[in-house]
């Protein structure tokens, strides 16, 4: 818990100097889906347009990471997951060999995630972002 709290603090201090692009990477870099949330509930998503705008590595990670267990936290997970898909551009030289794996797998990830949540409050997000990761997939 304590190594928790130094991160949230390093990434409060971060953030608080402009830094989200250092923020992220550091959060991501945890592997700690709890630290990462918490770093996106402080933050609000159209901070990835920047400036400068988010690295198209930072964007896909977060992509990756945050498609994890999409029941819990769902609404702010999805939030993200909506900004970072409005950002993600699948044929930049630094992302285009692992693009397509990441946006099948979320595609996977957002379609049993709308089989398990039902029509619950997330459910028209749900079903637009499996349209946005179909059309980025091609």
């Amino acid at each position: 818990m304590l190594s928790n709290f130094a991160a949230t603090m390093e990434l409060q201090n971060l953030v608080s100097q402009g830094q989200q692009e250092r923020a992220f990477a550091m959060a991501l870099g945890k592997n700690d889906l709890g630290i990462l949330l918490w770093l996106c509930s402080k933050m609000e998503p159209k901070s990835l347009n920047g400036p400068p705008p988010m690295s198209q590595i930072i964007i896909m990670s977060l992509l990756q990471q945050l498609s994890a267990e999409l029941e819990s936290d769902s609404t702010l997970k999805l939030r993200w997951i909506k900004a970072c898909l409005g950002l993600l551009q699948p044929s930049d030289p630094h992302i285009a060999g692992n693009a397509s794996r990441v946006l099948s797998q979320l595609s996977e990830r957002l379609t049993t995630a709308s089989h398990t949540m039902g029509d619950g409050p997330d459910a028209a997000d749900l079903s637009l972002l499996i349209f946005k990761v179909k059309k980025l997939s091609g």
